[in-house]
């Protein structure tokens, strides 16, 4: 039983991640996801990140930036 619990808190929490992405990047991973040929790896690390600040989201906790400064934060990664 305990198994269960676990698969459905990563499945919440892959939930929260796409509702948390853009319209259009939503409707990429629909795609992605539609296609069953295709594989999508995503790393633990930036899954466990995406999780933190989506969480920070919904406590108001997250640091709001404008969107010059998301585009120079982008550039830089």
């Amino acid at each position: 039983m305990h198994s269960n619990t676990i698969a459905m808190s990563t499945a919440q929490a892959y939930f929260e991640i796409f509702k948390a992405l853009p319209k259009k990047t939503r409707k990429e991973v629909q795609k992605l996801i539609n296609n069953d040929e295709e594989t999508v790896s995503i790393s633990v690390k930036h899954l466990v990140e995406g999780l933190k600040e989506i969480k920070k989201l919904k406590n108001g906790t997250a640091k709001l930036m404008t969107e010059e400064e998301f585009r120079k934060e982008l550039e830089s990664v």
